[in-house]
């Protein structure tokens, strides 16, 4: 970092100031929910419904007994089909720390940047993952078989499918929310 430059992680803090009492105070600009507080709500919740079950399954199948997620009969567990599970895992994580930023009936500037501007770029990214590790099962068992774990093979890729949907539609849903910019106030 350059002497005088400050990072631009941390030029949020630009936005505080400290007031003649001593304590600090937002004066950044905020966002606003277009649609009103009731849509807000409704638009929360949707997110939520799409977004939490996304961890739930990333978990589970990690604990599945899946061919090719693990080693079975001399055959290792393989990357094509692991790095896009730990991906995908990652990215719910990261969509479930967003939404839970996003509390409040108004965004700070700094947190509607990485939650509304982002969340998108994670949904798609994790979608993109949940498809391409459905593809590499798919291959695997092509290749290898299932081991006489069909069943948990098929689960596993019903897991893709649904996580790739709910990724989908939840990035439909915040692509299409409008949030209202409002300057931040002077201080007083």
């Amino acid at each position: 970092m350059m002497f005088g430059k400050k990072s631009a992680r941390r030029s949020y803090l630009d936005d505080y100031h400290r007031t003649a009492s001593g304590e600090y105070i937002y004066t950044g600009a905020i966002y606003i929910f277009e649609a009103g507080e009731e849509s807000r709500v409704k638009y929360k919740k949707t997110l939520w419904l799409l977004t939490a079950p996304m961890i739930v399954l990333a978990v589970i199948g990690g604990f599945l007994r899946v061919p090719g997620m693990v080693h079975m009969n001399g055959v290792p567990s393989v990357p094509y089909i692991m790095i896009p599970y730990t991906a995908e895992l990652i990215l719910a994580v990261l969509a479930n720390w967003g939404m839970a930023s996003m509390n409040g009936k108004t965004l700070r500037e700094y947190t509607y940047k990485r939650t509304v501007l982002r969340l998108p770029k994670v949904y798609t990214i994790a979608m993109i993952a949940a498809l391409i590790g459905l593809v590499g099962e798919i291959v695997f068992i092509a290749i290898f078989g299932t081991f006489g774990h069909t069943g948990l093979a098929v689960l596993y890729c019903v897991f893709k499918i649904i996580s790739a949907g709910l990724n989908y539609f939840a990035q439909k849903v915040i692509k299409n929310s409008r949030w209202l910019r409002r300057a931040g106030s002077a201080i007083k």
